[in-house]
């Protein structure tokens, strides 16, 4: 399984695990951290106690089609993706989306607008069509 979320806890046994994910894996196995006693450096890198004892295992994918959804949040792919030598993590920070929900409900409705204005002017065209079509055929 994979991932951007990165809103770790720490199970019973001192594992690193994400809710309705598992163990976090890190380049030698599970992390084990033993309690909340600890941290990340910037490339990821497991502290505790002032020394780095693991690092999260980044990976990239070449084409991100290859990513299934599996349950929210989560992706599986068979596709080999490539460990990063410098990912870069942002610690105590939650990744949010990028898009922000008033603008594009705005700009629904604004299109939702346009395109009942273009089939009414169709519906207005269409009535014109057949009315001069029914006074031609009272001429002739």
């Amino acid at each position: 399984l994979y991932t951007r979320n990165g809103s770790f806890n720490i199970d019973e046994e001192g594992y690193l695990k994400l809710e309705g994910a598992g163990r976090v894996q890190g380049e030698f196995g599970e992390i084990y951290v033993g309690s909340d006693k600890f941290g990340f450096s910037e490339d990821g890198s497991i502290i505790i106690e002032g020394e780095a004892v693991d690092r999260i295992a980044v990976y990239d994918f070449e084409d991100y089609n290859s990513l299934n959804k599996y349950r929210e949040g989560l992706f599986i792919s068979d596709a080999e993706p490539e460990l990063l030598d410098y990912p870069v993590i942002a610690n105590k920070t939650i990744e949010r989306s990028n898009i922000n929900v008033t603008e594009e409900l705005t700009g629904l409705i604004s299109s939702q607008r346009a395109l009942q204005t273009a089939a009414q002017a169709l519906k207005i065209y269409d009535m014109t069509d057949d009315k001069a079509v029914s006074e031609i055929s009272k001429i002739v």
